[in-house]
C-alpha cells in the first residue's frame, strides 16, 4: 500500500477536526447534572470545561491515545473528589482528613492540567492521519504467530530484567525501565489482534489473563496496566472503535472497575495476610495461598462491602488534599523554595547513580512531612507518600510560576511522543508500540517530579536503544526485517 485511500484520510481528518468533542459529550451528559446538584457547582463546571479542552486538544484518532490517557487519568484524580462531594452533598473539604485550602487546590490542579494539555498538543505537532491505517496494512503482511512470538520473547526479556533489578545497584532504574518493555509487545499484540476483524482474539486473551494473574499476586496488585494497554492498543488499531469493539471495551472497563472496587475493599486485610503482620511491603506467602486468600475475600463481599470499596476507591483516586494543606501552610508563612525540588529533578538524569553512588535516595514521605507538617503513624511503615509534581511546582515557584514548570513538562512529553511516532519504515512499528510505555510514568498526578523527570529521561534512553539495537534484532529474528525493506508498507508520511 503506497498511500491510504482518500476516503480513509478524509474520515480521519474530519475526526481530528472535531477534536474529540463527541467523545467528551458522553461523560459530560453525566457530569454536568452532577455538577449542578451540589455545593461545589462552580468548581465542578470548571472541571467539565477542563475536560472538554483536554479532549479537544489531545484526541488524535489515528495514533496511540497515550497523551489523552495521561490527561484523563490526572483529570480524574484532580476532580473526582469534586463530583463525589456533590453526590454526598458535601463541600470538597468534607472528603479531606486534614484542613486546608482544598477548593483552591483543585482549581490550580485543573488549570495545571489545561496548561499541560496545551503544551503537549503544541509539542506533539500535527497529527498523523495515516498511522493506524498503515499499521493495519502492515498487520496483514504477517501472521498472528509473528506478534505472539514477539510478545513471548519480549516477556522473557522483561522478566529477566525485573528479576535482576534488585541486584543491579546503581543501574536499578535502567533495569526497571527495560522490565516494562513487555508492555510495548503486549500493545503490539493487542493492536495486531484488533486491527483485523477476523483475527483470533484467543492469544491476546491468554496474554491478558497471564498479566492480570501475575499482577494480582503482588503486594500492590498492579493489575490495571494490562487493562490500560489493552484499551490503548484497541483504540490505536481500530478507528471505528466504538462500533466494532464496544463489547470488548465495555467488558474490559467493567471488569477493571469491579476488580478495583473489590481490591480496594479487601486489600488491607489481604496485605496483612501476605506480609504476615509485619507491616512491611513484602510478600511472605506462596502464590497459590495468596490467590486463594484474595479470591476468598472477594467472593465474600456483599453489597455493603462493595459500596464501602467504591467509597474508598473514590477517595483514594482523589488527589488534592496534600496540595490544599500545602496552600494553607504557605498562607501561614511557609516560603517557596525557589526551585529546590524541580531543580533536583532536572539534575538527577545528569547524575546517574551508577556514576554517583553517593547521590541521596529520593524520600517522598520526608518531603510530604516537611511541606505539610503532617506525620501520622501510618506513614512510618515504609509506605511512600508523595505530594505530586504539581504541588511540588507550587512549593518551588508559587501559584503563577508553577505553570511554567508544568508547561515545560508538557513540552517534554509532547516532544518524546513526536519523536517516537515520526519514525520511518519498520522503526515506526517500534516507536508506535513503545510510546505509551515511555510516557506511562506521566499519567499519575501523585508522582514526584524527582521521580518523573528521570523516568522520562530513562524512557528516551531506552527508546533509543530499542530503536537502534534491540528492536531491529528482534524484528529480524521473527522475519519482519528482510533484505526487501518494509518501506512500501510503512515508510509513507502523512501528506
Amino acid at each position: 500500500m503506497a498511500t491510504i485511500s482518500g476516503n480513509t484520510k478524509a474520515r480521519a481528518r474530519r475526526s481530528t477536526d472535531l477534536g474529540g468533542l463527541p467523545l467528551a459529550s458522553l461523560p459530560l451528559a453525566v457530569l454536568v447534572p452532577v455538577a449542578l446538584m451540589g455545593p461545589n457547582t462552580l468548581l465542578a463546571l470548571y472541571a467539565c470545561a477542563g475536560l472538554v479542552i483536554g479532549v479537544i486538544l489531545l484526541w488524535r484518532p489515528q495514533e496511540p491515545p497515550i497523551l489523552l490517557f495521561v490527561f484523563l487519568y490526572q483529570w480524574v484524580q484532580a476532580t473526582i473528589g469534586t463530583f463525589y462531594s456533590n453526590l454526598l452533598g458535601l463541600p470538597v473539604a468534607g472528603l479531606a482528613e486534614h484542613s486546608g485550602q482544598h477548593g483552591v487546590a483543585i482549581r490550580l490542579l485543573i488549570t495545571g492540567l489545561i496548561v499541560l494539555a496545551v503544551a503537549m498538543w503544541v509539542a506533539a505537532g500535527r497529527a498523523r492521519l495515516d498511522l493506524a491505517s498503515q499499521f493495519r496494512e502492515m498487520v496483514r503482511s504477517y501472521s498472528h504467530r509473528t506478534f505472539v512470538t514477539i510478545y513471548v520473547v519480549t516477556w522473557v526479556f522483561s522478566s529477566a530484567f525485573a528479576a535482576a533489578a534488585p541486584f543491579s545497584g546503581g543501574l536499578q532504574q535502567v533495569f526497571l525501565i527495560f522490565a516494562e518493555v513487555k508492555w510495548a509487545a503486549f500493545l503490539l499484540l493487542t493492536a495486531s489482534t484488533f486491527g483485523l476483524p477476523r483475527r483470533s482474539k484467543f492469544p491476546w486473551a491468554v496474554a491478558l489473563v497471564v498479566e492480570f494473574g501475575l499482577a494480582v499476586g503482588g503486594f500492590f496488585a498492579e493489575f490495571s496496566s494490562a487493562f490500560y494497554y489493552s484499551l490503548i492498543g484497541i483504540a490505536f488499531a481500530a478507528s471505528d472503535l466504538l462500533r466494532r469493539n464496544k463489547t470488548v471495551i465495555s467488558v474490559l472497563v467493567v471488569t477493571m472497575l469491579a476488580f478495583a472496587i473489590a481490591w480496594t475493599a479487601v486489600k488491607r486485610d489481604y496485605r496483612d495476610f501476605i506480609n504476615q503482620g509485619s507491616s512491611e511491603q513484602v510478600v511472605l506467602v506462596g502464590y497459590q495461598q495468596r490467590m486463594t486468600d484474595l479470591f476468598d475475600r472477594i467472593a465474600g463481599l456483599d453489597g455493603a462491602g462493595m459500596a464501602d470499596g467504591a467509597d474508598k476507591l473514590a477517595r483514594r483516586l482523589s488527589y488534592f488534599e496534600f496540595f490544599g494543606v500545602v496552600l494553607q501552610q504557605n498562607a501561614r508563612g511557609q516560603p517557596h523554595s525557589g526551585g529546590e525540588i524541580w531543580g533536583s529533578a532536572a539534575l538527577s538524569p545528569l547524575t546517574p547513580r551508577v556514576l554517583f553512588p553517593g547521590k541521596p535516595i529520593v524520600n517522598d514521605t520526608a518531603l510530604t512531612i516537611k511541606y505539610t507538617g503532617l506525620n501520622p503513624a501510618a506513614w512510618r511503615t515504609g509506605t511512600s507518600i508523595s505530594l505530586g509534581y504539581m504541588t511540588e511546582a507550587f512549593i518551588d515557584f508559587g501559584p503563577y510560576g508553577m505553570f511554567a514548570a508544568i508547561a515545560a513538562l508538557g513540552l517534554m512529553i509532547g516532544l518524546i511522543y513526536r519523536w517516537l511516532l515520526w519514525q520511518k519504515g519498520w522503526r515506526l512499528i517500534i516507536g508506535a508500540s513503545f510510546v505509551p510505555v515511555a510516557l506511562m510514568p506521566a499519567h499519575l498526578l501523585e508522582i514526584s517530579a524527582v521521580k518523573l523527570l528521570p523516568a522520562l529521561a530513562l524512557s528516551v534512553l531506552a527508546g533509543w536503544i530499542i530503536l537502534v539495537f534491540l528492536g531491529p534484532m528482534l524484528l529480524r529474528w521473527v522475519g519482519m526485517i528482510r533484505r526487501k525493506p518494509l518501506e512500501p508498507h510503512l515508510g509513507q508520511r502523512a501528506s
